[in-house]
């Protein structure tokens, strides 16, 4: 480490290789800008830039456009700048020049700043803000351990007059563009305006630092006075009073306009530029929206901003070329998830489709998605075609594996009026498969069917399936229906497991606790020399432990009734819970006589 005036410095870095520079350059490597940055003196980049600025490869264009997009913090770095800059120009590369006009742009930044004073005649503070022409130095390189701020010119990255002067030049060019070559100049604007990204206008003093976005944009905008250097709002207006007022209005109201426009408002990279795409469109191309093509509207609806997903929602309803889409890019559109625009979307089905081309299978595809628009859609059509010619079992048990809860009571409400339209005997499959079903809706249908008098309820091997169930809903229902069917012979040994997943429930189940102790009860009186009494009293000393009091009252209570009807079953309940201490009956009716 190295100190000078009491500030510690890294020992001074490699210097970069020029060998190993032009070794990344030849083989193509991804990581060759990266390198490049690390230059810091332009005696290593002069003479390769003449070498990189006419070299044809699209690999090395494509390493221009990086560069491009890279902070312009890099001390030295002018000669590369500025030759592949004027190379753009000789060569008419107006793409390039696209490139550039952004990274001017960047480099222009004023910053925000304030102080407040005492106004003697309002006799209160008053606060000022103002911007500031921003700090005229790049980021200095932590290797150098040179400490005098005050004269390091490779420091800086142009002098602030230089920086005004390549913006106004690269506009410059696009401006005379329309003159010479109207039909060239919004194409090559549009163009310029995708490499504006949403960190180049995080800040509104960024969006009027922007020279050539602001000229290209908003150059008629009656909030804005545009002096020789900067872009100003004029007193008493704001950021939000700007509409779109472009140079060369006429030429950006003409039909050939709007398909570059449609590309920027996919391509653009910043949340203001795609805004000022889609109020141009609005506000002059209205008509020509329905001619949006097919490929182009999908990507609409699927864009990652909500407000072009919106505008694309829109174009759907008023396209013309949606009545010979494809049935299965329909299909494939409506169960894309993650889409904002669906109810657009399903409401240019149901304008565009007709219901016959779709088959059985597909829409009861649409009824299982997720997105609600389109699982009322599918109901909507399956209720049509289906209302008066029953689906076959297999297809109606299809409606189990929907995924939208706020259909799911009357799909399968639906479906059990379909499937017993006839009044066909129970099918075990098809209540088995709502019951084990996902959404709590479609086990709610289920579980409401299983009354007195239906043909599930005395149907044993139903109930065994049930019993099985991993749904606490299942559970407490058939703890319900249990009290008014009564436990089976047989069904204690099962049940014995519901009981116990009841009465184990921390979170839940304290309706249904006292109604699983009355049934294990009843169920142990029914026949008290089956092998599964010690386990049922085991779960009801389960009951008895509760650190809950209303629990251990209802535990005790179901304990002193189980003895009273089943007076042998004592030494059973002694061995399960020895803190009761119980007496010997014997000595019970002693003390009584």
């Amino acid at each position: 480490m190295h100190t000078a005036r009491g500030a510690v410095f890294p020992m001074t870095q490699p210097a970069p290789s020029t060998l190993l520079r032009d070794e990344l350059f030849e083989s193509e490597s991804p990581e060759f800008v990266e390198y490049l940055r690390t230059f810091t003196s332009d005696k290593g980049l002069s003479v390769f830039v003449d070498r990189w600025k006419i070299d044809k490869r699209p690999w090395a264009r494509d390493q221009v456009r990086a560069y491009a997009a890279q902070p312009m913090d890099r001390p030295g770095h002018e000669v590369v700048v500025k030759r592949l800059f004027k190379q753009a120009e000789e060569d008419g590369d107006l793409e390039a020049l696209g490139w550039w006009a952004a990274a001017f742009d960047r480099l222009l930044r004023r910053r925000r700043k304030g102080w407040t004073y005492w106004d003697r005649v309002s006799g209160q503070y008053v606060s000022i803000h103002r911007l500031d022409g921003g700090w005229n130095r790049v980021t200095p390189n932590p290797a150098d351990r040179r400490t005098d701020r005050r004269n390091r010119p490779h420091d800086r990255l142009f002098t602030q007059a230089t920086r005004y002067y390549l913006c106004r030049r690269v506009w410059r060019t696009f401006r005379h563009l329309g003159y010479s070559d109207p039909a060239a100049y919004v194409p090559a604007v549009t163009s310029a305006l995708a490499n504006y990204t949403d960190g180049d206008l995080a800040l509104g003093e960024n969006l009027l630092d922007s020279w050539f976005l602001m000229h290209a944009c908003f150059h008629g905008s009656d909030a804005l006075e545009f002096t020789v250097r900067q872009t100003a709002l004029k007193e008493g207006r704001s950021i939000g009073d700007l509409a779109p007022a472009p140079y060369h209005t006429a030429l950006w109201r003409t039909v050939e306009a709007f398909e570059p426009l449609v590309d920027l408002v996919l391509g653009a990279q910043g949340a203001a530029v795609r805004v000022f795409a889609l109020d141009l469109i609005e506000a002059h191309h209205a008509q020509l929206i329905p001619t949006i093509s097919k490929d182009r509207l999908f990507q609409l609806v699927e864009h990652a901003d909500p407000r072009a997903a919106e505008f694309g929602g829109r174009a759907f309803g008023e396209s013309d070329c949606l009545a010979a889409l494809p049935i299965d890019e329909w299909v494939a559109l409506l169960n894309r998830p993650g889409s904002t625009v669906l109810s657009e979307v399903t409401a240019a089905f149901r304008k565009h489709v007709d219901p016959a081309r779709l088959s059985t299978g597909e829409i009861l595809q649409l009824c299982v998605v997720r997105p609600e628009p389109v699982v009322r859609l599918g109901l909507d059509l399956l209720v049509a075609r289906h209302g008066q010619v029953p689906l076959q079992p297999a297809e109606l048990e299809g409606l189990a594996a929907m995924t939208c809860a706020a259909h799911g009571t009357e799909a399968a409400t639906w479906a059990f009026e379909q499937r017993y339209a006839a009044g066909d005997p129970l099918d075990l499959e098809f209540e088995t498969v709502f019951f084990d079903a996902m959404l709590a809706p479609l086990r709610s249908v289920a579980i409401g069917r299983l009354t007195a008098g239906s043909a599930g309820w005395n149907e044993p091997e139903l109930w065994t399936r049930l019993i099985e169930s991993p749904y606490p809903d299942v559970r407490f229902g058939l703890i319900d229906r249990l009290r008014e069917r009564g436990a089976a012979p047989g069904d204690a040994q099962g049940l014995g497991a519901v009981w116990s997943t009841v009465i184990l429930g921390v979170h839940s189940g304290s309706r249904w606790k006292p109604k699983a102790l009355d049934q294990i009860v009843d169920a142990v009186h029914g026949d008290p020399g089956a092998a599964q009494v010690p386990g049922l009293i085991s779960v009801l000393a389960i009951a008895v432990r509760s650190i809950r009091l209303a629990e251990r009252r209802t535990g005790l209570s179901a304990i002193a009734r189980l003895l009273e009807i089943a007076p042998s079953l004592e030494p059973l309940v002694q061995e399960c819970l020895p803190e009761l201490g119980l007496a010997p009956r014997d000595a019970i009716s002693g003390e009584a006589g």
